[in-house]
């Protein structure tokens, strides 16, 4: 048996790598593809879709809420906690579903994730009685959704090098394209067949992700230099890199936290609120739809500008922070349909471009080695905290008569996090000096080599 040292390729030599890889997996009996290739790209739009089925289902959940709130006749903070426990759990459950990616490959994760949110879904248009809603679309649909998810992001930057951050993007685009998709399908759904049929059109629309998962093919190209790297960082000072002991890290994660609980609070009770204006649940649905469509726009133009070696990407995510904020302290003023709209266009806006930024603030915080974990660490502290603000809205809302307060307390808490976020400014070297270290390994093994 031959064995051979796996080299670190320079910059600009991906494809000699990418040769490299493939012909070895090749001698080995295995086909591998290429990165950057065609079926790349395939995978990257398949990818791109499950996200856009499943993450619609779970954030255009506020086009169902008054329905689900006519028909079980229960409080708004009740009734709102499907929606908030949904979106919630689909980030809670990240580190078993990365555990199962690991044990069977993203493939099999996806379609079992699309099998077991099809039951979820099939069941909730079943259900008579709210308590069943929580376990069968709060939980059996989000852990479904959570394995759609989890595989989507695993498999999809493995087939990329040149283009992984355009990749990535459009995996990352999710939400606000699930909500420009599916909210119309939704509200029409529910005139013509009810919020029963509704959950059953849902279920359809995601058992073509079991389609779309098989063309994640799970004998991707890998990357030599990054699995030496790997294998020496798991070997260096666990002290080093103890995620608790990175202060940008941490107060990343303070902020962020802070600032889901205020804005996870429009995208549940804004279709109700929209009724309490007089604004029809059709035409509602049309805004949540204006939502999605600006927040898409956003994260892609937004991780364009953020690029550009010149821009200060904290300074995009506090300023994003300030202006979403500000806005939604200001929704109550809004009475009419010219006035909500600008308010949705304003939210969508800004809400794409700071989660944007808020991943790549997160993932450029940590060390390379570190990014996986400190990632999912991070979206399960926000799944805690999103599953609170959108029933503390609903408790508040039931206890003052009036949708005000709440969406002061939540423009209150993004303001609050956009200004905590000034002690990032005392701590800017802090990523420098991760990315450095990982850079000096890297030259250290090339030398070496």
């Amino acid at each position: 048996m031959i064995t051979t040292a796996a080299p670190l390729w320079p910059a600009g030599h991906e494809e000699t790598r990418t040769h490299c890889c493939v012909t070895c997996s090749l001698a080995a009996g295995r086909r591998v593809h290429k990165h950057d290739s065609g079926w790349a790209w395939l995978v990257g739009g398949c990818g791109c879709l499950c996200n856009v089925f499943t993450l619609g289902c779970s954030y255009s959940f506020g086009v169902i809420y008054p329905s689900l709130l006519d028909e079980f006749k229960r409080g708004k903070a009740q009734t709102a906690w499907i929606g908030s426990l949904c979106m919630s759990l689909t980030f809670f459950f990240g580190p078993l579903a990365g555990k199962l990616c690991d044990r069977f490959g993203p493939r099999a994760v996806t379609i079992i994730g699309a099998l077991v949110s099809v039951i979820g879904l099939v069941a909730t248009s079943q259900a008579r009685n709210i308590f069943v809603i929580y376990l069968t679309y709060s939980t059996i649909f989000a852990f479904g959704g959570c394995c759609i998810y989890t595989s989507v992001f695993v498999i999809v930057p493995k087939y990329f090098l040149k283009y992984r951050s355009l990749a990535t993007g459009m995996i990352a685009a999710g939400p606000g394209a699930g909500t420009f998709v599916m909210s119309p399908i939704l509200a029409r759904s529910i005139e013509e067949l009810g919020w029963r049929g509704a959950f059953f059109v849902m279920a359809g629309i995601i058992a073509s992700v079991c389609l779309l998962g098989c063309a994640f093919d799970p004998n991707a190209p890998t990357n030599p230099a990054e699995r030496d790297l790997h294998r020496e960082f798991e070997q260096g000072d666990k002290k080093k890199k103890h995620l608790s002991r990175n202060p940008s890290y941490l107060l990343l994660v303070f902020v962020t936290t802070i600032v889901i609980l205020g804005n996870s609070v429009p995208q549940v009770h804004m279709a109700r609120y929209c009724e309490e204006k007089g604004i029809s649940l059709q035409v509602a649905s049309t805004l949540y739809l204006v939502l999605g469509l600006c927040s898409v726009f956003a994260r892609i133009l937004v991780g364009r500008i953020c690029d550009y070696k010149f821009v200060d990407q904290r300074f995009v995510y506090q300023g994003c922070l300030f202006v979403l904020g500000f806005s939604t302290l200001l929704c109550p003023l809004t009475n009419s349909f010219p006035t909500v709209l600008v308010y949705f266009i304003a939210f969508g806006l800004f809400d794409g471009g700071q989660s944007t930024v808020a991943n790549v603030l997160v993932l450029t915080s940590v060390q390379e080695r570190q990014k996986a974990r400190a990632f999912g660490l991070w979206l399960f502290c926000l799944s805690i905290i999103m599953a609170c603000g959108p029933p503390l809205a609903g408790y508040i809302a039931d206890s003052t008569g009036s949708y005000a307060p709440a969406f002061y307390l939540a423009g209150g808490s993004i303001v609050t996090g956009a200004s905590a976020f000034f002690v990032m400014y005392f701590l800017k070297r802090n990523a420098e000096e991760m990315e450095l270290q990982t850079e000096l390994v890297v030259i250290e093994k090339v030398t070496v080599v």
